[in-house]
């Protein structure tokens, strides 16, 4: 204070001494300002200066919905957080570093809180005009969802065809003082409905009106209607926001460049959460006129089904999915199904098209072939893998047998055009024909082969192989039978994916049937052994056995299928190199950002893109270096000798300008990027594999931080 005094005084004192020459007006003026600030000043001593705390966290108040649990809620047991909003909100924090305190309460008293700026965000707020003065919208929406109008699954009164007569004189609900309230508003009067609109303050009060009568009908979210109600018609659509109170004008443009670096960084943000969250939408169990029209004309419903031997259970699987179909789910009691057996998939799609037959299965999920066959598939059903039988002996594959589904015939017809095919009743004479030689392999696809192969001596020879691929069988219907496709994929939408499966795999298992005169009769020639040779004879002539066996076998699978390179038994080499105390680097490499290629162009186009960096690595690597597939989208390389940073960033160099150059056109030309990490292996270090993989793990971790091809040590 004395301070503050001793520079007032200067000032006074400066004043006294202004020139005479100065005008009285000018002195005057100086003289009013200089009494308002001697004033003034003796106040600031009573003020706190203003600092900044860069370490100080911002927290806001947000509006947890205790009557929206799909957007926002709290465990009670755990106090765990999660919901739509939850995530988008820790979304946010991860780039402006906030912290939130949860405000619990149900959707009416929050409202008013955040309306009275008590709270400063409430997520899942539809945009208006009126709404813009009272609260802040950032640029960019949460999402958008939809009003339905619903009733319950026992009302049958209300039509979807004619709802300006059936709704006429009916009550209809929807939550107060709000956007979908207005809207069906709107709707109503749009349409001519004769209806009466009441609202409720909560999903209890909504229940109440629901059971006791008060309301007939419903105005709710897709996303928070209850799997009992039915859709009747669409209200509406609007686009919801994080909304912040008035006060808080100075975060907005923070959110919003937030939420541009959100949708640079991952475009589908939104879409990923309302997959995550939203995804089981309410399927309506009402059949609608199309639907309705088919049942009139048909009183079966008539399903042909390949019956081989493996598949010896599935007319009975089928015949308990359309009942769980059309008796417990679709409520139709009065349609008889029958499934018919057939030996060849040609003859059954005959009777479909002759009009013998309404559906079919098995059908390979391919859609391009179901429209050379002129069929749409209504539905995924079992997931099979197809598997190769091939005996020690098979070097190279000319002629192939199958057996099973028609999905086999056509897996040759696209991956074997050249091959010889010749077709067996059962799979156990494919087997045969497989260990006799009359084939080079057998193809099945892949549910019994193996447990087959291991209850019978006589397949002891063979070795199957399955593809990595899955595919699906599928049931199906003749294209343009519009009322039975829909109702059937209605019905497959309804019914639980964990009842399909349970399903699927009861009747998948094969029982097998062991007999002692079959095993003494396979296995003659190695019991009349047993008796007359040696013990250790006999041990020995195993041993021997089983060598060959394990050499050939490890022949066969250690090649990549896809990229014809080393798989992951590649990394046995080199473990044995680093035992055998080789100097060398393990080169560690992914494609960044792979899953891109797949979800944008299709899964043929990320093999390609696969097949093609395997063919670089082929290029640009010595013979002697060990190069491997270790699955999905990740490679290495140990190249022994190399153990300086100048000679490996030379090859690393190399390599990423050979893969800059990939131009593939099932890509559209899309540049194909990689991080690489690498890790030099030396006597002196005294590193297992284990050791040596984790520095080079790490390194190209550290290579992924970096935007483009790029390469690091450990």
């Amino acid at each position: 204070m004395r301070k503050c005094y001793n520079k007032q005084q200067e000032l006074v004192n400066g004043f006294v001494g202004v020139p005479e020459v100065m005008s009285k007006s000018v002195k005057n003026i100086m003289i009013y300002l200089m009494v308002t600030l001697i004033i003034a000043l003796p106040f600031c001593a009573f003020l706190e200066p203003l600092t900044v705390n860069a370490d100080e966290k911002t927290t806001l108040k947000v509006g947890c919905f205790t009557d929206m649990p799909y957007m926002m809620q709290r465990d009670d047991k755990t106090g765990r957080m999660s919901g739509y909003g939850y995530e988008y909100l820790q979304m946010i924090a991860s780039y402006t570093g906030w912290e939130y305190e949860y405000v619990e309460g149900e959707w009416s008293e929050l409202w008013q809180a955040f309306l009275n700026s008590d709270i400063d965000i409430l997520v899942d707020v539809s945009y208006t005009e009126d709404r813009t003065q009272q609260m802040l919208f950032p640029d960019r929406p949460m999402g958008s969802e939809v009003y339905r109008l619903y009733t319950t699954s026992a009302d049958t009164d209300i039509d979807a065809s004619n709802l300006e007569d059936t709704l006429k004189g009916k009550i209809i609900g929807v939550t107060a003082y709000t956007v979908q309230e207005e809207l069906l508003k709107n709707w109503v009067e749009e349409n001519n409905i004769d209806c009466s609109v009441i609202g409720y303050v909560s999903d209890f009060v909504r229940n109440e009106y629901l059971e006791d009568g008060t309301i007939d009908a419903v105005v709710e979210l897709e996303a928070s209607a209850l799997s009992k109600w039915e859709p009747i018609a669409e209200i509406g659509e609007t686009e919801y926001y994080m909304a912040l109170s008035l006060g808080n004008e100075d975060l907005i443009e923070e959110i919003n460049s937030v939420l541009e670096n959100i949708s640079i960084v991952n475009p589908e943000y939104v879409q990923e959460l309302y997959n995550k969250y939203f995804s089981d939408e309410v399927v309506s169990s009402r059949l609608n006129e199309m639907e309705r029209d088919w049942l009139r004309a048909h009183n079966e419903l008539n399903i042909g089904v390949v019956q081989s031997d493996k598949t010896r259970n599935m007319s009975e699987m089928l015949s308990e999915l359309m009942e769980e179909i059309f008796v417990n789910r679709l409520k139709v009691d009065n349609l008889q199904v029958n499934c018919i057996s057939y030996d060849s998939a040609e003859e059954m799609e005959e009777d479909l098209k002759s009009g013998r037959l309404d559906a079919i299965y098995p059908m390979f999920d391919d859609c391009w072939l179901a429209e050379q066959k002129g069929l749409s598939i209504v539905a995924e059903i079992e997931p099979v893998r197809i598997s190769m039988i091939v005996s020690d002996a098979t070097e190279d594959i000319e002629t192939i047998g199958i057996a099973g589904s028609g999905l086999v015939g056509y897996y040759t017809d696209c991956f074997y055009p050249n091959a010889t095919i010749t077709e067996y009743e059962t799979e156990e004479k494919l087997f045969d024909a497989v260990a006799d030689g009359k084939v080079d392999a057998g193809i099945s696809d892949g549910v019994t082969p193996d447990s087959i192969m291991n209850s019978q001596k006589k397949y002891v020879g063979l070795t199957m192989v399955e593809n990595g691929d899955g595919y699906y069988k599928c049931l199906a219907v003749l294209k343009g039978n519009a009322g039975l496709y829909m109702m059937l994929r209605r019905g497959m939408n309804l019914v639980d994916e964990s009842f399909i499966n349970s399903l699927t795999m009861s009747y998948g298992v094969r029982e097998v049937k062991f007999s002692w005169h079959d095993f003494f009769t396979e296995n003659a020639v190695e019991i009349t052994m047993a008796i007359v040779v040696l013990a250790l004879i006999i041990i020995i002539f195993i041993a021997i056995a089983n060598s060959i066996r394990a050499r050939k076998l490890l022949a066969l699978s250690r090649t990549d299928s896809l990229t014809q390179i080393l798989n992951r038994s590649g990394e046995q080499v080199v473990r044995k190199k680093i035992e055998q105390q080789t100097e060398g680097m393990l080169c560690l490499l992914d494609i960044d950002d792979f899953k891109s290629f797949n979800d944008r162009f299709g899964h043929d186009a990320g093999d390609k893109v696969l097949i093609r960096v395997a063919g670089v690595l082929s290029e640009v690597f010595r013979k002697e270096d060990v190069v491997l597939r270790l699955g999905g989208d990740e490679f290495a390389v140990f190249m022994p000798g190399v153990v300086t940073k100048e000679v490996a960033e030379s090859v690393l160099m190399r390599l990423i300008n050979e893969i800059e150059k990939i131009d593939l056109q099932e890509t559209e030309g899309v540049k194909v990027n990689i991080s690489l990490g690498a890790a030099f292996y030396t006597i002196d270090e005294k590193a297992d594999f284990e050791q040596l993989y984790k520095k080079a793990d790490i390194a190209c971790y550290e290579s992924k931080r970096t935007s483009g091809s790029s390469y690091s040590f450990a």
